[in-house]
């Protein structure tokens, strides 16, 4: 009986420590003009507060060439998330910040006019 609550015990201390790596991240937002356009961001913010997963929330809305911007409300941009400017087929042309070291796959899925 005894080894019986013993491992119950260990599973349910695995499972608690597994479910912290699990669990999702906070989501923020925030705005920023480009070209004249309001884009609407989406982001994580990781352990040294900089901006994660960043993601266009309205890319179909975007033209021409754009400059993803560094920084977002005074936090660092370091990372685009999966499928983060799917669609934005209006763009032709997109500079992207050294800040920004890691680029998710598919992040400009469907932006069939860039030059």
């Amino acid at each position: 009986m005894l080894k019986k609550i013993f491992s119950i015990l260990m599973i349910i201390l695995l499972l608690v420590g597994l479910s912290k790596n699990v669990l999702a991240k906070d989501t923020y937002t925030a705005t920023s003009t480009i070209n004249g356009v309001t884009v609407n961001w989406e982001y994580e913010l990781n352990e040294a507060n900089q901006i994660e997963n960043l993601k266009c929330i309205n890319p179909t809305e975007l033209v021409g060439n754009i400059t993803i911007p560094s920084d977002l409300d005074g936090k660092t941009i370091i990372s685009l998330k999966s499928y983060s400017f799917k669609g934005a087929t209006g763009l032709t042309n997109l500079t992207i910040p050294n800040t920004i070291k890691l680029i998710n796959f598919n992040a400009f899925e469907g932006c069939a006019n860039f030059s």
